[in-house]
């Protein structure tokens, strides 16, 4: 059952000819519905894939999406005193004259027509969309006139322009594989980008690449040829290559040890500074223990490396007691590559059985005073 809706002017007067046609012997004259009566909707050609234009000089019909767009007007069901026909009937028929509007809600991508008419006889019409040379997913809203008059409310198809064929990729940055002695675990997955001639991205293509080693083998490995997974047992620099058909990229390959699985101790001491008000200060012992390390992004001094806990300071200043503070919750940050910790340009650490040695993390002080002597920086395993 539907609501009974008030039936203005033009509704009644469609009501009473459907009546008089209804009471009489089918001979009188067809009666026409009312463009208020009227609505439209997508019949066919929504929600299809398609790929984006072939690149070159194509035919003309080549750029087309073969399956049409099909919009169709029918009366609408709900009007009191109408038996919801649609299109030609004896009982009632659509208006002549029917125009629809055709708009693409993306500006990458058209339709062939901006508007089209109802051909005399029948309840729908079509459009086609052109292929763009960005994929990606095209809406077309339909909106409906006849006289000038809005029929209904506007309905929305839709096409999702995939990616053409590759022809480049892209590796990303460094890959970066976790030592932990054990295969399968922490292991990095490398999967490159991969363009067509427009520069789409070609997607859903995850398990079509094969994967080598190309630098680094033995000690780097492939744990899945399809899924890219790359792993080694030790520190150290290799290479990958993933072909998709016939492009492929390479990327360099980091084998780094899995430092937050660890606690660490940070210890550097800085030696020698005369302050500008005049006092010495003989050195400053830093220590920050327990140190919980922590990962972020890659940055130019490699896999950004937090170590995060409570710094100690004991300074000696001439002629005064040793005078300590504590930090709370300090971070350090660090870069690490294989084998290596760079704390800044030309402060590097390098790994040796215990942890890492070397470098510094003394900073100037007040107007630059500068220290006469650092001790290399220590970082160890707890």
């Amino acid at each position: 059952m539907h609501p009974t809706r008030f039936a203005g002017p033009g509704r009644l007067a469609a009501a009473l000819l459907l009546l008089l046609a209804a009471c009489g012997d089918g001979g009188g004259p067809v009666p026409v519905a009312d463009p208020d009566d009227l609505e439209i909707s997508i019949l066919d050609g929504g929600g299809q894939r398609a790929t984006v234009r072939p690149p070159g000089d194509q035919p003309a019909d080549s750029l087309l999406v073969r399956v049409p767009v099909v919009l169709r007007v029918s009366v609408v069901r709900d009007v009191e005193g109408e038996d919801g026909a649609t299109g030609p009937s004896r009982r009632v028929r659509l208006p002549d004259g029917v125009t629809v509007h055709w708009r693409t809600l993306e500006p990458f991508c058209q339709v062939v027509h901006a508007t089209t008419q109802l051909a005399p006889g029948t309840d729908t019409t079509s459009n086609q969309y052109v292929r763009p040379t960005r994929s990606g997913i095209c809406r077309v809203e339909a909106a409906a006139t006849v006289e000038g008059r809005p029929i209904g409310a506007p309905d929305t198809a839709a096409v999702h322009f995939a990616a053409g064929p590759p022809v480049r990729a892209v590796s990303r940055e460094p890959i970066v594989a976790m030592t932990t002695g054990t295969a399968g675990e922490h292991v990095f997955r490398f999967m490159p980008r991969v363009f067509d001639v427009y520069d789409n991205l070609v997607e859903d293509i995850e398990f079509s690449f094969t994967f080598a080693i190309t630098k680094g083998a033995p000690n780097f490995a492939i744990r899945d040829v399809r899924g890219g997974f790359v792993w080694a047992p030790e520190e150290g620099y290799g290479a990958v290559t993933a072909t998709y058909g016939t492009v492929s990229a390479t990327s360099e390959a980091w084998a780094l040890d899995f430092l937050p699985f660890k606690s660490w101790r940070l210890s550097w001491e800085c030696y020698g500074m005369q302050r500008p008000d005049g006092a010495v200060v003989d050195s400053v012992h830093h220590q920050m223990d327990p140190a919980a390390a922590e990962y972020g992004g890659l940055n130019a001094r490699g896999l950004t490396t937090s170590f995060r806990g409570t710094v100690t300071r004991r300074e000696w200043v001439r002629g005064q007691p040793m005078r300590e503070t504590r930090q709370l919750g300090a971070t350090v940050f660090a870069g690490q590559r294989p084998d290596i910790l760079t704390w800044s340009p030309g402060q590097v650490s390098q790994a040796v059985p215990t942890g890492y040695r070397g470098g510094t993390l003394c900073e100037p002080g007040p107007d630059g005073a500068a220290w006469t002597r650092t001790s290399p920086m220590r970082v160890d395993r707890l």
